[in-house]
Order: structure tokens, then sequence, then C-alpha cells
């Protein structure tokens, strides 16, 4: 769990440095016709570079590889990903870190981390919300599962207030929830509402990820 914080941080911080300088002007698009961006790629590689340092021997089922980020017309894009990846983890080759963005496999063990390294690519072009996934599953089971979202807001009322959330839960010792920039923690736990009138009703904000006219009447 500690690796894997570390390594959420981080990809989390370089994400944030990409947003801010809005470095995303032209992403790719995989051959679903999915966007693919710097902050997919590098946040892949951080992550991978720093569970494969400690835990060389197991899997990692990744989202992202290379393949593109290779082509010659896209050297401008690797070298944009090699530049900032090195702000983080310094020194590292554009070879190097399309070699660490593909230590991801599709095949696996009985033990084995999964990465989503930006969930809601859209969301995150466009300065909205977005989350970086991670697991480690043994035997069929998630041991841990982390999840962070830099662009969250701490007060949904003052959205551009501060930001920056980690969860994270171990089998069988609780869920948690971290400020990024403190560290402070505070244990998470299922809400005590029990009326369907005083719930919130949560769905994707993306049209293409939800039915939102037939939620609206499910949560009516």
């Amino acid at each position: 769990m500690k690796t894997a914080i570390q390594a959420l941080i981080m990809a989390s911080s370089f994400c944030q440095r990409i947003k801010r300088e809005r470095v995303e002007s032209h992403p790719l698009l995989k051959g679903d016709r999915s966007p693919v961006t710097i902050a997919d790629y590098g946040s892949q590689a951080i992550i991978n570079k720093l569970i494969k340092e400690r835990f060389p021997n197991d899997p990692i089922v990744a989202e992202e590889d290379a393949e593109e980020l290779k082509k010659a017309e896209n050297l401008e894009i690797l070298n944009q990903v090699t530049h900032y990846v090195n702000e983080f983890i310094p020194r590292g080759s554009p070879r190097e870190i399309c070699s660490w963005i593909d230590w991801s496999t599709s095949s696996f063990k009985e033990r084995f981390w999964t990465l989503d390294p930006i969930d809601g690519t859209k969301g995150f072009l466009r300065g909205d919300q977005y989350a970086i996934a991670l697991a480690l599953i043994e035997e069929g089971e998630v041991q841990i599962g982390l999840l962070a979202c830099p662009n969250l807001y701490v007060d949904k009322d003052q959205p551009d207030g501060k930001k920056g959330f980690l969860f994270f839960a171990t089998r069988g010792s609780g869920a948690f929830q971290m400020d990024m920039e403190r560290g402070e923690r505070r244990s998470l736990s299922v809400s005590r509402i029990e009326s369907p009138e005083e719930a919130i009703f949560i769905e994707s904000v993306e049209p293409d990820h939800a039915d939102h006219l037939t939620h609206k009447k499910v949560a009516k």
C-alpha cells in the first residue's frame, strides 16, 4: 500500500502539472477512437516504474501501450511525455519511458496489479473530473484498491477551492480518504441514510457512459 500510495500521488502531481500548463492540445486516437494523452502515457509510465522497482515479479495489467507513441509522426508527443516524466523520475530516455509503459501485459498470474492511468480522459481534457485507479489482485480477489482524484474539490459548494483526494482500502482493514497535499487521512464508512428521499443519486457525467433520462426516472 505504501508503494501504491506513493505511485498515485506522484502520478496525480504529474497529471495536474500537465493540466495547469495546458499541454494537451492534440490527443492521439486509439483504434477504438478513444483519446489518449500525454497524461495517460506519463501516469502509466510513472506507476509502472515504481511498482516494478519494488515488485519486479508482479505483472501489471494496464490500459495503454506505447505503440502509437513510438511512431515517427508522434515524436513531438513522445518528447513531451519524456520531458514531463523526467521532472518526476529523472534521466529516463524516450526508449526507457516507452518500455515502462509497455511493462503492461494482457496475461496475468494468481497475483497481479491492474491500472487505469486516467479514468475519464475526456473529463481530464476539459478540466473536469478524472481518476487514477489501481488495485492489487490475488487469486481473483482485490486485496488493495486505490482511487486518486486529483481534481476533486474538498467542498462541493466551492469547486474552485482546494482539490485532491486519494481513496484507498485494504481487505479486512477498512477504507480511508486522504488529503494528497497534507497527507491527512480519515476513515470511511457506508452511509447510514436509510430513506431514499435523503439519498444522493450518483451517475457518470459522460452521456456515453450513462442513460441520464432512465437514471432520472429510477432516482425519482
